[in-house]
């Protein structure tokens, strides 16, 4: 990034008000962090990066401003995949809550549009709540939930004998972050 004495911060998808905090307590007098969640629309779930904001004309002329004089974006804004790199020519930086947008930059021509600007994502944040979200279908496959859930609507009960999982083998393709803790909470 170039050296500069502030620089402007545009978090551009949903973050709970303890996070925005945290990211401006770094350097009050370096960052400028700008959230305006009105502009970036409600999410759906928690964690959610990827609501669609109706905007009025004024608030999209207002979100556009702020994308011009954005030094780094916080998430990408996907209201405006095709044309980011032109509304924010600025950005030096752009930091994904999600892993793995190579794909994604060059699909939308961020690699060109922002010759220089450095990408960086969120690998390995998502680790532990996808690894235990593995067990936790695991679970639900060998100790027969959906019959279970089936029986519950039906109002009728049947004896059912689930499966131990406890001895044995997982099989694991690719042990990146997310298959390494799949391993170690499975062991």
């Amino acid at each position: 990034m170039p050296p500069q004495s502030k620089y402007n911060v545009l978090i551009t998808s949903y973050l709970e008000p303890e996070h925005i905090a945290r990211i401006r307590a770094v350097d009050p007098e370096r960052l400028d962090v700008i959230f305006e969640p009105d502009l970036i629309g409600s999410p759906r779930y928690p964690g959610d990066h990827y609501a669609d904001p109706e905007r009025t004309p004024e608030e999209e002329a207002r979100w556009q401003q702020l994308l011009s004089e954005a030094d780094i974006l916080f998430d990408f804004d996907y209201t405006h995949r095709q044309d980011l790199p032109e509304l924010a020519a600025d950005v030096c930086w752009v930091q994904s809550t999600s892993a793995g947008i190579g794909q994604y930059v060059r699909r939308y021509g961020y690699d060109t549009g922002w010759p220089g600007t450095t990408f960086t994502t969120a690998s390995g944040v998502h680790a532990r709540p996808l690894a235990e979200y593995v067990l936790m279908v695991m679970m639900a496959h060998y100790k027969g939930l959906l019959q279970i859930l089936d029986q519950q609507e039906a109002r009728s009960w049947q004896r059912l004998s689930g499966t131990d999982l406890e001895g044995r083998t997982i099989t694991i393709v690719g042990l990146g972050r997310i298959g390494s803790k799949v391993a170690t909470l499975a062991r």
